[in-house]
């Protein structure tokens, strides 16, 4: 965090869970808190679909890194990266059910000049969405992917995605809130 407790990256889940693939995103980022510890400056945060609401939480944040289901005409769990203008393309275009409120938060930090200096959209091709709790076995097969990813391009952009050891029981430890090495979460905004 910044000394005006401003994060330097948000990583934010999009997505409708009650859509199957579509909450996608949301899902891959509460994997990646329960699979990797992040490091100062890093806040990772559940978006759903609240569109423009999400203005205070990532204006003024530097490097915006979005995880959200992706449509294109390519087979469904096909991994998608996009990143600087390819993204407000892609939310204008293809992202699903919520692309709406993704454009307006976009056009909404442009023009109030606190658009982010990085931004980047990492995703997958969903099968469905329609109705329903459960992602598709293609989305669920290619999610542990999409988080590992995900953890590698927070790695590549200059901060730390460091893996939590498994439990005795094959689980990963359960953490929330500001630890001592700096994780920050905010989750289900």
């Amino acid at each position: 965090m910044t000394s005006e407790g401003v994060p330097r990256l948000c990583v934010l889940g999009l997505g409708n869970l009650l859509c199957r693939d579509d909450g996608l995103g949301v899902v891959a980022v509460q994997r990646l808190l329960a699979q990797y510890r992040l490091g100062p400056g890093v806040v990772a945060l559940d978006g759903g679909t609240l569109g423009m609401s999400l203005m205070s939480h990532v204006a003024d944040v530097p490097s915006l890194l979005l995880v959200d289901a992706v449509e294109l005409d390519e087979p469904p769990g096909t991994l998608v990266q996009l990143t600087g203008e390819n993204v407000a393309l892609a939310a204008a275009q293809r992202l699903s059910v919520h692309q709406v409120g993704v454009v307006d938060l976009l056009d909404g930090l442009r023009l109030t000049g606190r658009y982010p200096e990085s931004l980047h959209l990492m995703g997958l091709v969903p099968e469905t969405t329609q109705l329903g709790v459960d992602l598709s076995p293609a989305v669920e097969d290619r999610l542990p992917d999409l988080v590992h990813r995900v953890a590698e391009r927070i790695e590549a952009l200059g901060f730390t995605a460091v893996p939590i050891p498994l439990a005795p029981d094959g689980g990963h430890e359960v953490h929330a809130g500001s630890d001592p090495v700096g994780h920050h979460v905010a989750v289900g905004l």
